[in-house]
């Protein structure tokens, strides 16, 4: 919270108040303070790299509003001094729509080049399952039957974005840091084909499949 003004649970949003000057913030946790950071060094932090924001750029739309609308995100990021965007590649979208299918890179690419123009570094996550990868009756948030294959996928979009890759404006700026699914803790989005039910061992077995072949590329 802002020390110059009421306690509040979280830091401040929003600009001070006019002559309201920040020196510091405190997080409070069940009205006891337990860390404290000055301005300086927050600011430090944040124009270092240090924290970033998922803008979701993947699911904007190719219309000019829909791009209007994403370029002011990124710039707001930028302004703000983040280092970091996230892009969600979706596996179970149109990357792979049928078994073996070429691959269809071309929104992720779109994405990741207008994070690239604004931001220093783009943070990838494969996440969920097509359709045609896992039991009938299930949703994307359940893993594919053959952990292969996802590991196929990340292996394919390492090799598109990563140190090695053939292209060249993806070498000059790679993707270096991957997230392998999205938040398999939760049930929300990851739905064991038995359980339903987040499954930390399945998750381990995709983990040691797929970043073998990440770290070969």
């Amino acid at each position: 919270r802002n020390t110059n003004s009421p306690p509040r649970s979280a830091f401040p949003v929003s600009a001070p108040s006019p002559g309201v000057t920040i020196s510091r913030y405190e997080l409070i946790r069940d009205g006891a303070k337990v860390a404290e950071i000055r301005q300086a060094d927050f600011e430090k932090n944040r124009l270092g790299s240090m924290t970033g924001v998922s803008a979701h750029l993947e699911v904007i739309g190719s219309s000019a509003a829909s791009l209007a609308s994403s370029t002011r995100s990124l710039d707001e990021i930028a302004a703000d001094g983040y280092g970091y965007t996230r892009i969600d590649l979706y596996w179970s979208g149109d990357i792979e729509p049928t078994r073996d299918a070429p691959f269809r890179w071309e929104r992720f690419d779109s994405a990741i080049d207008r994070a690239h123009a604004r931001v220093p570094k783009v943070i990838a996550k494969p996440t969920y399952s097509p359709h045609w990868s896992r039991p009938a009756g299930t949703t994307d948030k359940t893993p594919p039957s053959d952990l292969d294959e996802y590991a196929e996928f990340v292996e394919a979009a390492v090799m598109r974005y990563g140190s090695n890759c053939s292209i060249a404006k993806y070498r000059t700026n790679p993707v270096t840091l991957w997230e392998m699914w999205n938040e398999p803790n939760l049930k929300n989005f990851w739905q064991d084909e038995i359980t339903g039910q987040p499954n930390p061992e399945r998750y381990a077995e995709m983990l040691l499949r797929a970043y073998p072949r990440m770290k070969a590329q």
